[in-house]
């Protein structure tokens, strides 16, 4: 991995060594060789069968970007294990620093505040690409992908969540969800997001991610009622990505495909029964095939 991890140990001109720190605001100390360290990230991933149980991820470096603030932060090794247990959510992620001891992040690193994303980023990256050489053994054994998402892909899929992004301010949303979502995103070939209507205020912001291909849209008790959010869901739609509402209550089935592009709309439907539910079916074709034959605005 490159531009993480440089050594603490720094020749000076004058033969005597000085030191690295893991924040390094000289900036003689980071224009300073990189010096010895262990470049490779390792990945040991524990599967069954075709699906991943854990991933442990191994790599030389303090895990530190800025400190002494008084709270206890996982730092960037942390953020990197959160994107990437976005990305693949179905295994457990553990990281270990490995053998670090003079080793920090010091030649890439300022103590700029902005910096601590920046490495996570790069290790995530690291990461995936290292988690992809035991993928491609195990995916010539499957026909698709599908995890707990209920939605089939042929292809390489990934599910995102930003749940935690409902306490954060859109600015902080720009700078530190998004950046992290665009890394994981664009890693699969189809990407789901898992995401609720208590993050409304980031919508704007998650619609600028290209690389999303599909909304799965989960209602918040606390959240106006589901109707409401007409708005966004066509917001979502007209932004090209495809719509997955969750969960829909059976009197609401026809409003919203009514009043939405049903191509590529997907609902998970609550009925009282099996009956109901084959009854419901066939309700769905007939207001699909009503919806498709109209045009919009009518």
């Amino acid at each position: 991995m490159d531009s993480v991890a440089s050594n603490r140990r720094v020749p000076g001109p004058d033969g005597r060594i000085l030191t690295r720190y893991t924040t390094e605001r000289n900036p003689e100390k980071r224009a300073a060789p990189e010096g010895v360290i262990d470049p490779e990230v390792t990945v040991v991933s524990l599967w069954n069968g075709e699906a991943p149980l854990a991933v442990l991820s191994y790599y030389a470096c303090h895990p530190q970007s800025y400190y002494r603030t008084g709270v206890p932060s996982p730092d960037f090794p942390g953020i990197a294990r959160f994107i990437r247990g976005q990305t693949v959510p179905e295994a457990l992620h553990v990281h270990f620093n490995g053998a670090g001891g003079n080793i920090g992040a010091g030649k890439y690193n300022d103590g700029a505040k902005e910096n601590r994303m920046l490495l996570a980023l790069r290790l995530a990256e690291e990461c995936n690409r290292a988690f992809d050489l035991a993928y491609a053994r195990i995916a010539p054994a499957n026909d698709g992908s599908v995890n707990w998402m209920p939605c089939w892909s042929d292809r390489r899929m990934g599910t995102v969540q930003d749940d935690m992004a409902i306490n954060f301010s859109p600015a902080m949303y720009r700078e530190v969800f998004r950046p992290a979502l665009r890394e994981m995103a664009a890693h699969t070939e189809h990407t789901v997001l898992h995401w609720h209507d208590g993050c409304a205020h980031h919508l704007d912001a998650l619609l600028e991610v290209d690389e999303i291909d599909l909304i799965q849209y989960g209602h918040d008790p606390n959240s106006p009622p589901f109707r409401e959010g007409l708005a966004n869901m066509r917001k979502i739609q007209a932004a090209g990505k495809r719509l997955f509402i969750s969960c829909v209550e059976a009197e609401d089935v026809e409003f919203f495909i009514d009043r939405l592009d049903p191509r590529g709309l997907m609902m998970i439907i609550n009925t009282a029964n099996d009956a109901v539910s084959r009854r419901m079916i066939e309700k769905v074709r007939e207001w699909t095939s009503r919806r498709l034959t109209r045009k919009d605005g009518e």
